[in-house]
């Protein structure tokens, strides 16, 4: 048996009990839920697109750890828009509101 199977016989267990007290507490799925999956993928796509740039450095045998920095500057240039420019501030509710 692989080393791993515990580990994923661990978050199986953790799933199924969270799965079951999603039923007996509110009488629907907690995790299997289509408005909680749409949101997994929202917030995993994200990471998925830095990835995706990130293997094909890794694949060439190199390595390349910009890209965190790069994403910490995104976040500080957006938050700092926000707060700053009055005429980018409706944009950003309407950004939000586009993934929905």
């Amino acid at each position: 048996m692989p080393k791993d199977t515990g580990i994923f016989v661990v978050m199986l267990v953790i799933a199924l009990t969270f799965e079951i007290a999603g039923w007996y507490v509110r009488d629907q799925s907690f995790l299997l839920n289509t408005n909680r999956l749409v949101l997994i993928v929202l917030q995993v796509a994200i990471i998925g697109i830095i990835a995706v740039g990130v293997t094909q450095v890794i694949i060439t045998t190199g390595i390349d750890l910009s890209s965190g920095s790069v994403i910490a500057l995104a976040a500080v240039v957006a938050a700092s828009l926000a707060q700053t420019s009055d005429s980018l501030s409706p944009m950003f509710p309407a950004l939000v509101n586009l993934r929905r």
